[in-house]
Parts: structure tokens; C-alpha cells; sequence
């Protein structure tokens, strides 16, 4: 579907194609991977003020899918190996989420809300926020190390499965009867 050769292991990135989700950061990282000679070809999905200038550098083992939606998107994240989300500002990081429940291992800074449900060596493999070396280094890792990756991707899709929104819900009443502190029980609707 994206042109390349079968059998090539595909990092995918799916989001907005801006600053500030740290792009610049995963590109320099790429290419210390391609230096050290990766075969992996990295995915970006999505679309954003970054586009262009990322489509003008032509960056070696670098496709740009555009946005993608509905099943197309499902199948990229079907069709991936590995999940990268290098953003350090993400207040809840919905696409890693998004990952875990397609059971692809995913590699994410270990930053914002993501926290609130990644757990390094668990379910996701953390780094260090804003490094590229770290992003090298886990990313090299996990792509050679696929029982690594199908842990996590156990891990993964274990976690997807327990936020669903009746678990989410649940998990909000709690907290809310806590901060309150009701001993009764909450009536919900059928």
C-alpha cells in the first residue's frame, strides 16, 4: 500500500505533523538509526504545518502517508511493527492509546499523560523526554528485539482492554466519591 518492499519493518507515527509533538526530535533520531543501519522505514501519519518541510527534506527510509482515517488507519497501525510517540507535551496522548489497542508495541517520552497509563517495560517503552540519543537507543532496541516487542504488545493490548468507557467511568466516580468522601454507593442507569 505505501510502496514499500515486503518484509520492511515499519515504525509508524501517527498525529499531527507539528513542533510540538517533538517530529524534529524523532527525524534526528531516524536518521542516527539509518546511519547505524536500519532496514525499518519510519511511517508518519497525518498532516500539519510541518508537511511540507518535512516532505522537502526527503529524508532516507521516510514516508509521509498523509491522513489517514477509518480503516486505512487501522490497517497502518495493523501494518506496523513498532509505535513511536516522541511528544513530551501530550496531555493525554489518545494515538498511543490508539496503539495499544491494535497491539503494537509503541515506544513514547516519558512525559505528560501518557504516565497515566504507559508503564515502561509493561505496556509501552519509555525514554527520557526530548533526547534524541535516548529515541535512538529505544528504538534500535526495540526493533531488534522482537520478544521485547510481544511483551509489550501483551501489555498493551491488556491495558486498551481496561479503559474502556464503562472502566473510565467507574474510575471518574471513584475519584469523585474520594474527593468527597461518599460512603454510598452511586446509582447509574442501566
Amino acid at each position: 500500500r505505501l510502496g514499500l518492499a515486503p518484509g520492511t519493518p515499519i515504525v509508524l507515527y501517527v498525529g499531527r505533523l507539528a513542533a510540538e509533538k517533538n517530529l524534529t526530535l524523532l527525524l534526528d533520531a531516524w536518521s542516527g538509526l539509518v546511519a547505524r543501519g536500519t532496514s525499518a522505514e519510519l511511517v508518519l501519519v497525518g498532516r500539519g504545518p510541518l508537511g511540507d518541510v518535512i516532505a522537502s527534506a526527503r529524508h532516507p527510509q521516510v514516508t509521509l502517508a498523509g491522513m489517514l482515517t477509518g480503516e486505512p488507519l487501522w490497517e497502518a497501525y495493523a501494518s506496523a511493527d513498532l509505535f513511536a510517540f516522541p511528544s513530551s507535551t501530550e496531555t493525554f496522548g489518545n494515538v498511543l492509546l490508539e496503539a495499544m489497542a491494535s497491539g503494537l508495541p509503541s515506544l513514547a517520552a516519558a512525559a505528560g499523560g501518557v504516565l497515566d497509563f504507559a508503564v515502561h517495560g509493561e505496556n509501552a517503552w519509555l525514554v527520557e523526554p526530548d533526547s534524541v540519543p535516548a529515541l535512538v537507543e529505544g528504538l534500535d532496541l526495540l526493533l531488534r528485539d522482537a520478544p521485547r516487542r510481544t511483551r509489550l504488545s501483551r501489555g498493551a493490548l491488556d491495558t486498551a482492554a481496561g479503559r474502556d468507557w464503562e472502566a473510565i467511568f467507574d474510575g471518574v466516580v471513584a475519584a469523585y466519591r474520594e474527593a468527597i468522601g461518599a460512603t454510598q454507593p452511586v446509582l447509574r442507569a442501566a
